[in-house]
Formats: C-alpha cells, structure tokens, sequence
C-alpha cells in the first residue's frame, strides 16, 4: 500500500460514523481503526514529521514501564495557505490530509455523496500539477501568471473535470480542480481568479500533541465535526503507538463503559474547567469532554500517555 492508503483507512473507518453517536459507539469505530491500520502500516513510512515547538515540559515515564518516555510539546495542525474567497453558492468547505498534502474540497452542502466527489478541489504544491490522462492541455492566463489547463473527459460518468494550475508564489503552486458545472475552462478560470493567499485553517485546533508523532490522517464529518490520526510513525514497531480524536457536533451524554471493549475504571476529570469523564481500558485511556452545549470530543490515547498527559492534551483541542 502507499500513502494515498492513509486516507482511504481513516474514511472507511469512520464512514458511518454519525455525531450523535454514543461514546461506546465511537470506540468500536476506534478500534475498528486500529484493525484498518495493522493492514496498512507501511502506508506511514512516507509521512513526514510535523514541526512542534517544544514547551520545555517535563518527561513523564510510561505507566508501561516503556524506556522511552512520551514529552508533549506545543502543536498547530497545518492549514492550507490559500482558499476561495468567495465561494460559490451553496456549497461548503471541508479537508483531506492525505500524501503529507492539505486539500480543500468544496461540496454541495445539501448532497453527502458530494463529498466523495466534490465540485471543486484547492491544494498547495511545490511544483507544477500535471495530468498525464488529460483529453486536452493549454497555456492559459491566471492572476498575471502563466498557467496550465487539463481538461480530462470521463467516458461513463456523468462529470467531466478541469485543472488549472499555476505558481501563486515563488516556488509555490496552486491546482484548483473543477467538476460538473465547474470542469468547462471558462468556469474553472472564473473560480482560479477568486483564490486568496488568505490560510484556510481546519475545522479544530489541537494545541499540543506527543514530540515526533505524525498527523496521518484527517476527515471533516458533517456537520462541522471532524476526525484525525495522529502516530509515532515507526513501521517497523508492529504495534505503532496510534492518538485518535473526534470532534462532534452534538450535545455530551457521558460515557456507557459496559458498552464498550474492554472497559475500565471510569473517573471525572477537570479539562480546562469542563468536567469531563476518563476511562482506563486495557488498551489505552478514553476521554470524553464537553466543548460547550452542543459540541464534545473524544479521545483515544496509549497507556504510554500519563493520565495527566491526556487531560492536557484535550484541553487543548477546540473547535474553529
């Protein structure tokens, strides 16, 4: 399998997931993650370590008695440095992480199936976008700039697409993808016009995570919450340490421990002045914590995070 893999693991997943959905819910979908990453474990290799700035916090050892002890540092998920401004009516924003590369998909906010193939895709890159499989390929005119246009047919679906890629910045490109009404080369430059250098930041914020450890994966869950992976990345340790966290839009119900696998002690916790609840399993710590009214997290962790690791960790995230 290859990096492409990463994405495709986490969507399949969490595919049915629904944010009203209980905590023990949630956790068969984690471990229903954990089953999905075994298969794909050297899909990680070519994902590369996110810079953190480290808080100075202290070393906690693993209750596991582990010889290499988990330091939190400071965190900020990566943001897409440019978006679409304005964006067509009615459709919604939302984001893969997928190849060490954020993407923008803009979907019709009323059809789910869109988000399987959204009206238009934005990605950043360090080089010029090429498509190989195009039916036509012309020099065309954005923003000042020289660009490419792709226009690809797709014998057998109803959609046809456009790309039109061009260097934003020095040494920076951007490639803005069209579907449907969007893949005729006048309504692809129309949009392309209509990109900003203004950053597009995901839907939540983590604010610290364990030092070395990876995003390797990230899906928006309609509406407005979102899922993401976090790993140590060492393929070759076949019981890779994995972080998982899910943001959903619906009101904190507690934690139902007899429902879920392998149950433990289940004990309140203080999360930035939220009460939250934490469940020692024997696979790991699970926290669940309100944001507000409406919204709340959970959190899959290792045994190799301290208690206190943890509970920092989930008062830093929060919903953008």
């Amino acid at each position: 399998m290859n990096d492409n893999d990463v994405h495709g693991t986490l969507t399949v997943a969490y595919s049915d997931i629904a944010l009203t959905d209980t905590a023990a819910t949630v956790m068969r979908r984690g471990n229903r993650l954990r089953r999905a990453r075994r298969a794909s474990r050297a899909a990680y290799a070519g994902v590369a370590a996110l810079t953190a700035i480290s808080l100075g916090v202290v070393a906690t050892t693993s209750p596991q008695g582990g010889s290499q002890p988990i330091r939190l540092v400071a965190y900020s998920l990566p943001a897409l440095p440019v978006s679409l401004d304005p964006v067509p009516d009615g459709l919604d924003v939302s984001f893969d992480y997928d190849m060490k590369r954020l993407i923008a998909f803009y979907t019709d906010a009323a059809n789910e199936a869109a988000q399987v193939n959204p009206d238009l895709s934005l990605r950043a890159l360090d080089k010029a976008a090429e498509d190989d499989d195009a039916t036509s390929k012309a020099e065309v005119a954005v923003q000042g700039q020289t660009g490419q246009l792709y226009l690809r047919d797709l014998p057998g679906e109803a959609d046809d697409l456009a790309t039109v890629t061009w260097e934003n910045e020095p040494g920076t490109w951007v490639a803005l993808t069209g579907r449907g009404e969007f893949s005729t080369k006048a309504a692809i430059l129309t949009q392309a016009e209509n990109v900003t250098n203004e950053q597009l930041p995901l839907n939540m914020r983590l604010e610290f995570a364990p030092s070395g450890w990876d995003l390797v994966g990230y899906k928006v869950i309609r509406p407005g919450g979102a899922v993401l992976a976090m790993s140590d990345g060492d393929v070759s340790d076949t019981d890779a340490r994995r972080l998982t966290v899910v943001l959903h839009t619906a009101p904190y119900v507690g934690l139902i421990p007899e429902q879920m696998e392998d149950p433990g002690p289940v004990t309140p916790v203080n999360v930035e002045g939220r009460t939250g609840e934490l469940m020692e399993g024997a696979r790991g710590w699970f926290l669940q914590v309100p944001l507000d009214g409406s919204t709340h997290i959970t959190m899959q962790a290792p045994k190799d995070l301290t208690r206190e690791q943890v509970v920092q960790m989930a008062g830093g995230v929060s919903r953008i």
